[in-house]
C-alpha cells in the first residue's frame, strides 16, 4: 500500500539496538549552560535509561566550534556506553532554534567531526539540498540518522501520517520519527493506528508518539504498536507529555510479566 515492503533490520548502536521489538528509553539534556548540563549527564547516566539527547537548540552559550567539541567530548565521556544523540530542533518544529539552514547544517557537520555523537535528528521538511549532503556526511562519520516531523497543533490523518513516514523511509536516512497533537482521543488512535500500520511493512526502524497529556498512552505502549524509542524525563521534559522514566520502566515490567505469562 505504502511501497516500503520489506523486512525490519534493527540497527545495532553500541550495546543496544533499535527495532528489535523493543522500546529504548531517551532522556533529554535541556540545560542552557555547561555546568547544568553535565550535571544532567550524571544523573542519567545513574539512570535506566538507554539514550540521552542533548537539545543543542535550547543552549544559551553560542554554540561555537570549540565549545561542540569540548562539551560533546564531555558527555560522551560521562554517559559512556549509553547511546548520545544530538538534536537541533527548530522553532518551526516546537525547538528554540531560529538560525539560517546554513547555520544548522553548519552546527551539525560540528557535532559530526568529533565522532562522539551516535545519532543526530535531521527535521525531514528542511529539504533534500540540505537533508541529503548531511546525511551522507553522518554517515561517512560513523553516525546514524533520524529523520524527524513534528506537528505541535494537529495530529494528520491516518494517510497522511503513513505518507510522511513513508517519504521518511525512503531517504538515506537510518531512522523515522513523527510526533503529533492530539485535540481527541481519535487522534491518538491515529497516530497508534499509523504506526502499526507503517512498522508492519517498514525496512527501518520508526519513533512516534502522540504529545500531551491526551497522548501519553503512546508514550507508555508506543512499542507495541511498532514504536522503537520512549522519550523521558530523568532530569528536566523537552516536549508535553513526558513521563517519568521511572514510570516507563514499571509499565514495561507489568508489560514482560504478562507476555511471559502468556507464553507459559
Amino acid at each position: 500500500m505504502y511501497d516500503i515492503h520489506v523486512d525490519m533490520q534493527a540497527i545495532q548502536i553500541r550495546n543496544y539496538k533499535l527495532g528489535d521489538g523493543n522500546l529504548l528509553l531517551c532522556a533529554p539534556l535541556t540545560a542552557k549552560e555547561p555546568n547544568g548540563l553535565l550535571q544532567e549527564a550524571k544523573e542519567i547516566q545513574k539512570s535506566k535509561v538507554q539514550m540521552a539527547e542533548w537539545r543543542i537548540d535550547l543552549f544559551d552559550m553560542d554554540p561555537s566550534y570549540e565549545r561542540i567539541v569540548e562539551l560533546i567530548g564531555q558527555l560522551r565521556e560521562i554517559l559512556q556506553e549509553k547511546i548520545l544523540l544530538a538534536t537541533i530542533r527548530t522553532k518551526h518544529e516546537g525547538g528554540a532554534f531560529e538560525g539560517s539552514q546554513e547555520k544548522y547544517v553548519q552546527i551539525y557537520n560540528w557535532v559530526l567531526q568529533t565522532r562522539q555523537a551516535d545519532l543526530i535528528d535531521i527535521e525531514y521538511e528542511i529539504g533534500d539540498a540540505w537533508r541529503d549532503p548531511l546525511i551522507e556526511n553522518a554517515h561517512a562519520h560513523d553516525c546514524k540518522v533520524i529523520l524527524s516531523f513534528h506537528d505541535f497543533v494537529n495530529t494528520p490523518t491516518v494517510s497522511k501520517m503513513c505518507e510522511k513516514l513513508t517519504g521518511m523511509m525512503k531517504t538515506k536516512g537510518d531512522i523515522a520519527k513523527l510526533a503529533v497533537m492530539p485535540a481527541t482521543k481519535k487522534d491518538v488512535a491515529a497516530l497508534l493506528e499509523a504506526s502499526a500500520i507503517i512498522s508492519s511493512d517498514a525496512e527501518k526502524p520508526l519513533i512516534t508518539m502522540s504529545m500531551g497529556s491526551m497522548g501519553m498512552i503512546s508514550r507508555f505502549a508506543g512499542g507495541l504498536f511498532g514504536s522503537s524509542v520512549s522519550f523521558v524525563n530523568v532530569c528536566g521534559s523537552s516536549a508535553p507529555g513526558q513521563l517519568k522514566a521511572e514510570e516507563i520502566l514499571q509499565f514495561l515490567a507489568l508489560l514482560q510479566k504478562a507476555q511471559a505469562a502468556d507464553q507459559m
